[in-house]
């Protein structure tokens, strides 16, 4: 399978030097969260902060514009209680239909705040600038998964539309 090239951008860039060791262990699925022979591209890790997951799926769904395997990998990302409420690779996809989430494929700009912690759960706010140059702002919600294949891994349990002043002004508006 070839990638072209804006998908090749997006696996570039997901080893940019602020993610380098955590992005090349997922790449190379060195992490215990996900050994064997998965198809290419990065994986939930141990190794990924809350933000770092968050900025590979954002990643991901800017190629997802492009690139069908690109949706792919932004659900790698999901944890299995999201995954149970989203259903089937369809019902993913099927989120971006709709103008909630529809900013967030094929983006031109994201920019993922600072995370906050507390009791195993993580939240990320993030700017969007959509293809079309609207403005959106989206609030991740992430935890981290105590058991099973992605034990200390964290992943997204939802994404909920917030308002970009809110983000501005507080952006620890989760906690």
């Amino acid at each position: 399978m070839h990638a072209t090239p804006r998908l090749q951008r997006f696996r570039r860039h997901a080893a940019t030097p602020w993610l380098w060791p955590a992005a090349v262990c997922a790449l190379l699925h060195l992490g215990a969260c996900g050994a064997g022979d998965e198809p290419e591209g990065p994986w939930p890790d141990p190794a990924l902060s809350p933000r770092a997951v968050v900025q590979l799926q954002l990643e991901a769904l800017r190629a997802a514009g492009d690139e069908a395997d690109a949706f792919d990998i932004a659900l790698r990302f999901a944890s299995p209680t999201n995954r149970d409420a989203i259903g089937d690779d369809g019902g993913f996809r099927a989120l971006f239909d709709g103008d909630v989430y529809a900013p967030l494929v094929g983006h031109r700009r994201a920019l993922a705040h600072d995370e906050s912690r507390r009791d195993g759960h993580a939240f990320v706010p993030v700017e969007i600038t959509g293809a079309d140059g609207a403005r959106s702002g989206f609030l991740y919600a992430l935890s981290l998964q105590a058991d099973g294949r992605w034990r200390d891994c964290w992943m997204i349990d939802g994404v909920v539309p917030v308002d970009l002043e809110r983000i501005r002004k507080n952006p620890e508006i989760a906690i």
